[in-house]
């Protein structure tokens, strides 16, 4: 990884944190995360809801990157994604779910 990539992704990091912060959620930016193999630095951040902890991986990626999903999504609140055979994923706008945990977290 290159240092603007390193870069980009810990602006990042910290965007979501406080876009978090914004709504009266705890969560703080896991240092060294990604770069060592301790499982308790693995995720980018960690967010502390009244009764669970959420470990969150954020992935910026040029434009176009996840246009796929973007149109799926359209006007729709949430995105429901699954492979064969695997689990199923959701997908959704982040002040959207950011708003969702501000009213689960009271």
């Amino acid at each position: 990884m290159t240092i603007n990539t390193a870069e980009k992704g810990k602006r990042f990091e910290r965007l979501m944190v406080t876009a978090l912060h914004c709504h009266n959620i705890k969560a703080r930016r896991v240092t060294l995360s990604g770069g060592t193999a301790d499982p308790d630095l693995h995720d980018d951040i960690v967010i502390s809801l009244k009764d669970k902890e959420l470990r969150a991986e954020c992935k910026s990626k040029k434009k176009g990157s996840w246009k796929k999903l973007v149109d799926w999504l359209g006007d729709a609140n949430i995105l429901y994604v699954k492979e064969d055979n695997k689990p199923s994923y959701v997908f959704m706008r982040t002040e959207e779910f950011h708003s969702l945990l501000e009213r689960v977290d009271k």
